[in-house]
């Protein structure tokens, strides 16, 4: 640092004045962008909710688990900005935040893309000092600043794009530079996979320019370097995650969603034309042509006709009530003729650039923002505010633009100033001047009140999500479980924050459903409600009526809606689900001698303490199982007493069968209900030994529901005694309770009693409930102490079975147990190539099994997920949306099946507890 500060003063005063006013007025435009960059890092940090996927992915690999949605799920790219999501994983395994690293390049990548933008806009034969005009432009536009900080890979794709138009026009001016800009265009490719269509339009031009120059060996050069890293980077690409593209591609784009190139008022158009009318920028667009034909001769003669041809066929709709027959044909099809228009207007004036000062700067930046609004129709433009797809189309265009702009105002003589009187000679201004002045700040106004529109009512962020990520951690502690498997859409908050196992409605982080993106009945069926078979579910609105997830008869029998949460003010977000087998279990023939009757049916068949001492301020966790052998018309209380040694009431909390989630009044008789309470004990409550009490109230009556055959003679004896005895201790006894239950956990572990270990380690948690740094310091521990529990029974079991559940058994427990990859990996080899074998015998069903059960045992091997969706697919004989071929009308050859191998059995073993 100490040399950079003499060097950089040395550079400056090397400087001629007019470079100096160059970089000075360069330098401006940074701070314009540093300032609007700003605006969404400091006020309010936005991060779009999709970000956070990549930073999932990120973490995931950096900490060794790979590129998987969930710690110990199966590998799947669902992310389509692979070098950004690169970076960021680098970035974490050096210890930067997610959130900070993103942040931080979209700021660098920002900033460095104006330095090209200017070069660009110079290349074209502008004046330096003008075109330092446009990169101010780009860092006023709402969609450079706010997607470049919304955490998504827009600065670095940009960068790139912006960096190869640049090199590669300096490697036609100079054949002694090196290929940079394949580098470049081949980092664009690895960040987004569209990109492609850049590299095909830098590569066209490259040959051409190659051609002209008589310089083909110098395009032979760039190709290579090109494809040899874009061949590597696939190859790992194919061996890592086994698919062709990206799981986004899938779910997108590959769903067989057809390119409606002539519908003007629905996808892809209709956000195009957002877009201008959002920026004012519908008078403007002529301004494009106007920097490629210039303003005299034939080539702006000709524009001029062509223009008033696409003004007439856009403003008019071509309806002619009273015209001849012949009309209505033309008329028909007048959509048609005006997309077809603006193509031929489009080739047109970039065939009449040819030739002129600055062509092939004027061309390749008009291909790439051909190609880029080209993007935005064929993919329908996307959901998110703020036009983010023209993030990219700004960057060849914004200097085109301006191009047109300084062409134009350029033409109008010097000469012409405004009128006035000789005594107010000041008032005399170039009307050339006046008009490029206006229009900037015309331009400047329209984009300021954009990105201030943005800033008070952004899109869905991370944090949005977050706190659905939040709620249904809540639900999760209220049910007192290990473990969920939640289907949702919105992945970024739930697949960062969540740590839950994930199926994914929209598909993007989900392979099976990716493949399956128009929501067949039969592979929705099997896969969401045998295979996967989701704890919590979040389905309503456009996802619930695209998936038709809730038309399926097993939804409607499994699941119950619980209540929203607050999303502002009054409005509660809707449409979470739970599935019933968690708390709501068939009735069973199963003797309960500690059975409670009170009157009117209902019945408390089950409830326990296992963690009695509890010290003042905590939790004592009781457990429920209820029937009712008659239809309840209203709802109840249950009121749980602390009685003190003298028969006094010391505390008492009110509690609702079922989680007020589902009423009393819906229970069948055939149900038995489950409920996992922690009732909090008073801070102030004294030390010493208490009886539990339980006393159920009716809602609506406020009457009291008694034990069956007893009568009323007080309040008190309406409470029934739970031979329950409550011990309320100090902090201290409290934390020796929970050290002698993690300690008896532990050896339970070590004699081979694996699911009473963890059971035991709950109930010291139990002790401490409100104490989360124990919990945290020891349930990875135990977790892991759980899953050698089991490794060490499958290493000593004698059957195949017994072993690969046991295994299953470990992976769920704690994925990174020592000596699990030893075990499980052999034989999940085993059965991918069993699955092999039965694949080429179409043995689908056996097939679909043995891969199946192959990545249960190791998640990684992604080729065997690629296998298991063809049988899968083969056995139910599904056809997917982006594919052509029809089924067979023989039905596939099947092979026996051996009797451990039922589907019923293939599922995931967490779904055991």
């Amino acid at each position: 640092m100490s040399k950079f500060y003499p060097r950089l003063r040395k550079w400056w005063l090397g400087l001629t004045h007019h470079e100096r006013q160059v970089y000075s007025l360069l330098f401006g435009a940074v701070i314009i962008y540093i300032v609007h960059y700003l605006v969404y890092c400091i006020p309010q940090p936005f991060f779009i909710e999709d970000s956070a996927i990549s930073f999932a992915y990120a973490r995931n690999a950096a900490v060794g688990d790979g590129f998987v949605t969930y710690a110990g799920g199966e590998r799947v790219e669902g992310f389509s900005n692979a070098l950004w999501t690169f970076l960021i994983t680098l970035g974490y395994a050096v210890g930067i935040p997610v959130w900070t690293s993103a942040k931080v390049m979209g700021g660098v990548f920002g900033v460095l893309t104006l330095p090209y933008v200017f070069g660009l806009t110079h290349k074209m034969g502008i004046p330096r000092r003008a075109a330092v005009i446009a990169p101010a432009m780009l860092a006023l536009s709402p969609q450079f600043a706010i997607w470049n900080a919304s955490g998504l890979e827009n600065s670095l794709y940009v960068l790139c794009l912006a960096g190869g138009m640049w090199h590669l026009l300096e490697e036609s001016d100079n054949p002694n530079l090196k290929p940079w800009s394949a580098a470049w265009f081949c980092g664009a490719a690895m960040t987004r996979p569209e990109a492609i269509m850049y590299v095909a339009v830098a590569a066209f031009s490259r040959l051409i320019f190659a051609i002209i120059d008589r310089r083909l060996m110098g395009f032979v050069k760039w190709v290579l370097a090109f494809t040899v890293p874009f061949v590597i980077y696939h190859s790992w690409r194919m061996w890592y995650f086994a698919w062709p593209f990206p799981n986004t591609y899938y779910a997108k784009l590959g769903a067989g969603k057809a390119f409606k190139p002539f519908g003007w008022t629905i996808k892809g158009w209709k956000y195009i034309l957002a877009y201008v009318d959002k920026h004012y920028l519908g008078y403007a667009l002529p301004l494009l042509g106007v920097a490629l034909v210039g303003v005299k001769g034939w080539r702006i003669k000709s524009y001029v006709g062509l223009i008033l041809w696409l003004c007439f066929v856009i403003l008019w709709d071509g309806k002619w009530p009273d015209g001849p027959d012949f009309w209505g044909d033309i008329s028909r099809k007048w959509i048609e003729i005006r997309v077809w228009s603006i193509l031929a207007v489009a080739v047109a004036a970039g065939l009449m650039n040819l030739g002129r000062e600055g062509w092939r700067a004027r061309s390749l930046l008009w291909a790439s923002g051909a190609s880029s609004v080209f993007f935005v129709l064929y993919s329908g433009g996307d959901w998110m505010k703020a036009h983010r797809w023209f993030n990219i189309v700004e960057i060849p265009l914004i200097p085109i633009f301006f191009a047109g702009l300084w062409t134009l105002v350029s033409a109008i003589p010097k000469a012409w100033t405004l009128p006035a009187p000789s005594q107010l000679k000041w008032l005399r201004l170039p009307i050339a001047s006046l008009g490029l002045v206006a229009a900037l700040v015309g331009y400047a106004a329209a984009e300021v009140k954009v990105s201030y529109d943005f800033s008070r009512s952004p899109e869905t962020s991370v944090n949005d999500v977050h706190r659905r990520v939040r709620y249904m951690t809540f639900v999760q502690n209220r049910l007192d479980l290990d473990h969920v498997t939640l289907l949702d859409v919105d992945m970024g908050a739930h697949v960062y924050f969540s740590g839950w196992d994930i199926v994914d409605i929209a598909g993007l982080v989900d392979v099976p459903i990716a493949r399956h993106s128009d929501y067949n009945h039969k592979f929705m069926s099997e896969y969401l409600f045998k295979e996967r078979k989701p704890d919590f579910a979040h389905v309503h609105g456009g996802w619930a009526r695209t998936s038709r997830i809730p038309k399926h008869n097993e939804w409607k029998r499994e699941y119950i809606e619980i209540p929203g949460y607050p999303v502002g003010g009054r409005r509660l977000h809707i449409g979470n689900h739970i599935r019933k087998s968690i708390f709501i279990k068939p009735i069973t023939d199963t003797l309960f001698p500690n059975a409670i009757d009170f009157d009117g049916g209902l019945r408390l068949l089950e409830h326990e303490v296992p963690a009695p001492e509890v010290a003042p301020g905590g939790w004592l966790y009781v457990r429920t199982v209820w029937h009712s052998s008659e239809e309840q018309t209203n709802n109840l209380q249950a009121v749980f007493i602390l009685v003190n040694q003298d028969g006094e009431v010391a505390s008492s909390a009110s509690l609702t069968p079922g989680y007020r989630w589902y009423s009393i009044k819906d229970w069948r008789t055939n149900e038995q209900v489950e409920g996992k309470f922690r009732i909090v004990v008073p801070e102030g409550l004294a030390l010493g030994s208490y009886e539990l009490k339980l006393m159920l109230i009716d809602n609506v009556t406020g009457q009291l529901i008694l034990p069956a055959d007893q009568e009323l003679t007080s309040a008190l004896d309406a409470a029934v005694t739970l031979n329950t005895q409550v011990a309320v201790v100090n902090a201290s006894q409290a934390m020796d309770a929970a050290e002698f239950d993690r300690t008896a956990s532990i050896e339970a572990a070590d004699q081979g009693k694996c699911e009473a270990a963890w059971t035991l380690w709950k109930n010291a948690t139990r002790h401490v409930g409100r104490n989360r740094v124990y919990r945290n310091k020891h349930d990875e521990f135990l977790r892991t102490t759980v899953a050698s529990c089991h490794l060490t029974h499958a290493q000593n079991s004698q059957d195949e079975a017994e072993r690969i559940a046991h295994l299953e058994r470990a992976h769920f427990w704690d994925h990174r147990a020592p000596g699990l990859t030893e075990l499980a990996h052999p034989i999940a080899e085993k059965y991918f190539e069993l699955g092999n074998e039965a694949l080429s015998e179409e043995a689908w069903e056996e097939a679909y099994l043995d891969y199946s059960q192959a990545l249960r045992l190791n998640p990684s091997l992604s080729w065997a997920r690629r296998y298991a969706e063809d049988a899968r697919d083969k056995r139910l004989r599904i056809v997917r949306p982006y594919q052509k071929e029809e089924p067979k009308n023989q039905p596939p050859k099947k092979k026996p099946k051996l009797p451990t191998q039922k589907l019923e059995k293939k599922v995931s073993p967490k779904k055991a507890d």
